[in-house]
């Protein structure tokens, strides 16, 4: 089994997305789409503000002067415009955000949700790919999976790499990082290894 970008816990990787909203805001904007609704059940046009957005990639922070191109900002209160502001502008104010949908969304059982909390079932080698420059789940997701895995004698290699985003290899990057694409020869050597073996 080949694992590329993965992350071990839903909780961090929740945290992780709405911390990297200046990075990388689809992840953030899909999170936001689905969970405002817990903290702000009566502006709808949230909701929809975060689905428009993530439809169209559009980064809320880096491309502020956008968000008056979509088609729901026109629909919004000025307390939803407010909200989005504060949102975009105030770090303290998406740190609440993160810690309120986290209470709401992981009050139960979030480890059943969790790949780490399944480790026990697997039973195939896994080989391990991640990008050292993803912004969407953190390299540091796929080292837990694989100390886990090595905790369970599992048949494992993790390959972290500065060529891999989270949408592939870097094109640009590859020019300037050549010694960037050993860890993904690494990594497909080990999958092909364990397929034969």
């Amino acid at each position: 089994m080949m694992i590329i970008g993965a992350y071990s816990h839903i909780e961090y990787a929740f945290r992780h997305l709405i911390k990297n909203l200046a990075v990388d805001s689809y992840g953030a904007n899909i999170i936001f789409f689905n969970y405002l609704k817990l903290i702000f059940p009566q502006h709808k046009n949230l909701e929809n503000l975060f689905f428009e957005a993530a439809s169209i990639d559009l980064n809320l922070i880096t491309e502020k002067q956008k968000i008056n191109d979509l088609y729901i900002q026109k629909k919004l209160s000025q307390e939803e415009i407010n909200i989005v502001e504060k949102i975009i502008t105030d770090l303290e104010f998406r740190k609440f955000l993160e810690e309120s949908i986290c209470k709401k969304l992981f009050k139960f059982d979030n480890d059943k949700y969790s790949p780490i909390a399944h480790i026990q079932k697997i039973e195939s080698p896994i080989s391990i790919l991640h990008g050292k420059n993803d912004p969407i789940f953190s390299f540091e997701d796929s080292k837990k999976l694989y100390k886990q895995l090595e905790n369970r004698n599992t048949k494992t290699s993790l390959s972290l790499s500065s060529l891999v985003t989270h949408d592939g290899i870097s094109a640009k990057r590859f020019l300037s990082d050549v010694v960037g694409i050993f860890p993904v020869i690494n990594a497909f050597f080990h999958f092909l290894y364990y397929l034969e073996n």
